[in-house]
């Protein structure tokens, strides 16, 4: 079997994080469109649809779409796990420093553009690329199961302070 390259892992997890952004977009309109139908005083569609059918509609669409949302949001947990590790304790934060990992978190999962974090930063956005490279490599060399098992080694190193 192949093993998983971290670009690809990323790129996934940012695919998911899109995919979960226009699936909460769809579900807040799904929810606002519940509000908006045309019921008569009587009960039933001011259009002449059945007034039932159209809401067990929706709640097979609320339900699938929440479904998929879970499954985007588990993509991008798992990211996150190999970005800061289990309760922010570990991972590339630990392992290569916390501008390592916040500046891959606000490419993949915030869905950020270099230029944006660069601007955030007060770098060039090549510079921001280059240190996400320097993470995929690191990852690809030393491999997830590494990354995702480093763990804060002292009790008293619990706090840090993310870029932004």
């Amino acid at each position: 079997m192949k093993k998983q390259r971290a670009i690809d892992f990323f790129e996934a997890a940012k695919c998911a994080a899109i995919r979960r952004e226009n699936i909460c977009d769809a579900l807040e309109e799904l929810s606002y469109a519940g509000y908006v139908s045309g019921v008569s005083y009587d009960g039933s569609s001011v259009h002449g649809a059945d007034t039932f059918a159209s809401v067990d509609n929706k709640l097979v669409s609320i339900t699938s779409l929440s479904q998929k949302r879970d499954e985007c949001s588990a993509v991008i947990d798992d990211a996150l796990e190999v970005l800061y590790g289990k309760k922010d304790k570990g991972g590339i934060a630990l392992l290569m420093g916390f501008k390592y990992a916040d500046i891959v978190c606000a490419h993949y999962l915030d869905l950020r553009t270099w230029r944006e974090i660069a601007q955030d930063m007060g770098c060039t956005h090549s510079w921001c690329m280059m240190l996400s490279k320097e993470v995929m490599q690191f990852i690809d060399r030393h491999g997830f199961a590494y990354v995702r098992e480093a763990e804060y080694r002292k009790s008293n190193k619990s706090s840090h302070e993310h870029l932004y």
